[in-house]
């Protein structure tokens, strides 16, 4: 990596060098201004030594070549739906609206990312639903806004995927996924997002959703309670609910978490379950936050109510005659659900409400608590045992 001394997207927007690029003069302030945001996030974030950037900008941005990069406007992109289209061959980037600032960096983001990435192994700009997903999260992060384009499934695993895996976003700037296995983690999740493009059905986002918790899981070292906590909230924050799968991955992180732990099995035992409980109360408390909800789980259907009857969680899905809905009788506090052609009743008068984040707050306490205390006897066991040789 480069030895960076100074922001080299701060030098490129400067006057003597930004006069250099090929960009519509209608462009210019708002090419500029991402130019410098992106230059402030990959300093704040320690992204500035990913690649030679100072190099990689004066080839394709300020040098006169072949390779020369332009921006340009193309209004006829609008009747294809299109607000920006990143062109690696030409060496272009059309947008069809120059006010529209966030199209345009996540049309840079692509261009810094892809434009010197020629590798032959497998590469996250090969899968159309991660580099789409990953080019538009970044960008909003970088100009500090939600998502603005139409990938919404592609941002939602893109966010889960950089809360989950650590530098992911400096792996992704090397067009690579953040995971050791840098072969066949790539190519079944490339397989995997294919096979949603292809479908759109829930089940091949879901499967996504696996390959990313498996993948992320063989590469952890949980060796902390902190640690811990971390990679359960971040489990919890994935973007389909999938429970029964979610429970196998909360078990893998706890064994993870255990096996750095010197415990006899009885102790193992204790405490794996005491923390397989807090998963599920993370899990509810990322799903509820500090609104009192009664959690009702109806076939596969994960749905809860506040007092006021808003619901939270899953919506129910339709069937092949009618579509999910929720009817509720105000008067006489009753829910009916309408959930794959079948009808639930819920009788909110015996509702069980909770506030999850407190039940969380409390166990978090009660476990940094035990744990601590457990590793201190450990350590005076293994200190008294040492002093008796």
């Amino acid at each position: 990596m480069a030895d960076v001394k100074v922001n080299p997207f701060f030098e490129l927007v400067k006057e003597e060098n930004f006069s250099k690029i090929n960009v519509d003069s209608r462009l210019k302030e708002n090419l500029k201004l991402v130019f410098y945001r992106i230059g402030l996030f990959f300093e704040n974030n320690g992204l500035l030594d990913c690649k030679d950037y100072d190099s990689f900008l004066k080839k394709y941005l300020l040098d006169d070549s072949d390779t020369k990069f332009s921006f340009v406007i193309k209004r006829e992109l609008e009747k294809e739906s299109y607000a920006g289209v990143y062109h690696k061959r030409n060496n272009e980037i059309d947008v069809t609206d120059y006010n529209n600032i966030n199209s345009l960096c996540h049309e840079v983001v692509h261009f810094l990312v892809t434009h010197d990435s020629n590798g032959f192994s497998a590469k996250v700009s090969d899968s159309r639903f991660f580099n789409e997903g990953l080019t538009e999260y970044l960008a909003s992060c970088i100009m500090g806004c939600d998502n603005n384009s139409a990938y919404f499934h592609e941002y939602d695993m893109a966010k889960f995927y950089c809360t989950l895996v650590k530098n992911s976003f400096r792996a992704f700037l090397n067009d690579r996924f953040a995971f050791s296995d840098n072969e066949y983690a790539p190519i079944n999740l490339m397989h995997a997002g294919n096979r949603f493009d292809n479908s759109n059905k829930k089940d091949d986002l879901e499967y996504i959703q696996k390959e990313l918790m498996d993948n992320a899981v063989k590469d952890l070292n949980v060796d902390t309670f902190e640690e811990y906590d971390r990679v359960i909230s971040a489990i919890n924050q994935r973007p389909c609910y999938d429970i029964k799968y979610a429970k196998i991955i909360f078990e893998r992180v706890t064994d993870k978490y255990l096996s750095n732990l010197k415990l006899d099995s009885e102790q193992y035992m204790n405490l794996k379950s005491k923390l397989l409980e807090f998963c599920r109360l993370s899990n509810n408390y990322r799903l509820y936050g500090d609104n009192s909800v009664a959690v009702f789980d109806i076939e596969d259907l994960h749905i809860a109510f506040d007092p006021k009857f808003e619901h939270y969680g899953d919506f129910p899905s339709g069937g092949d005659k009618e579509n999910g809905t929720i009817t509720v009788d105000y008067y006489g506090k009753i829910i009916i659900i309408c959930h794959r052609d079948k009808k639930y009743k819920i009788d909110m008068n015996k509702a069980n409400f909770r506030q999850y984040d407190r039940y969380y707050t409390n166990a978090y306490e009660y476990l940094s608590r035990e744990i601590e205390l457990q590793q201190s006897q450990v350590a005076e066991n293994y200190g008294s045992q040492g002093s008796t040789r």
